[in-house]
């Protein structure tokens, strides 16, 4: 997991000092909620930052790095590290305020947050489309405000060779073979608020 980190810092920090000093380079910062329904249990959080380079005054193509807590049946915990490839596209460009849509398709390295720990962890597609408000602050800044549907699929796979007390009184040697894979599709809504340049 710490790798996915490390190469999550290295690529945002690579795209945010090659484009830098060029005025057609986009970024878009947000964090929000991803809730579930009405289940509060079950609503979880996201971050991400969108670096992009503006093909034309309208539309906009670049990558998402992002974090999501989310929060699956029984109260389990995924960590979710995710690349994306993303488009922006403004509909209204905003004088004062306009409204723009995006989409990130994308991979997400899952981990899940319990005392697990002979299991293998997979991740997963992720899907985000968004509509949202632009609200213009000064030459190139702008603040938004989003709503959206988020994907996410992720699972694991665990193995354990166990020995049991009672076969083990009875049968010397025996051994008990535990296997269990877990697949979750997670649905959510996403309301998010963002900054961008």
């Amino acid at each position: 997991m710490k790798r996915y980190i490390f190469l999550m810092v290295v690529l945002l920090s690579m795209s945010s000092t090659a484009f830098a000093q060029d005025r057609k380079f986009v970024n878009h910062t947000e964090l929000g909620l991803l809730p579930y329904g009405f289940k509060t249990k079950e609503s979880g959080f996201t971050v991400q930052t969108f670096n992009g380079y503006a093909i034309s005054p309208k539309w906009t193509l670049g990558g998402t790095l992002g974090y999501d807590k989310l929060f699956v049946t029984h109260g389990e915990e995924v960590d979710v590290f995710s690349l994306s490839g993303g488009v922006r596209h403004t509909i209204i460009q905003p004088e004062t305020t306009g409204l723009y849509a995006g989409l990130d398709v994308g991979y997400g390295f899952a981990s899940f947050r319990d005392q697990v720990t002979d299991r293998k962890e997979e991740g997963g597609l992720r899907v985000a489309p968004q509509v949202g408000v632009k609200w213009k602050l000064g030459a190139r800044g702008s603040f938004t405000l989003s709503l959206g549907y988020h994907y996410q699929k992720a699972g694991s796979e665990t193995y354990q060779e166990t020995v049991p007390l009672l076969p083990q009184l009875m049968t010397p040697g025996a051994t008990h073979n535990y296997h269990a894979t877990k697949s979750i599709h997670a649905h959510r809504a996403s309301l998010k608020v963002g900054f961008g340049f």
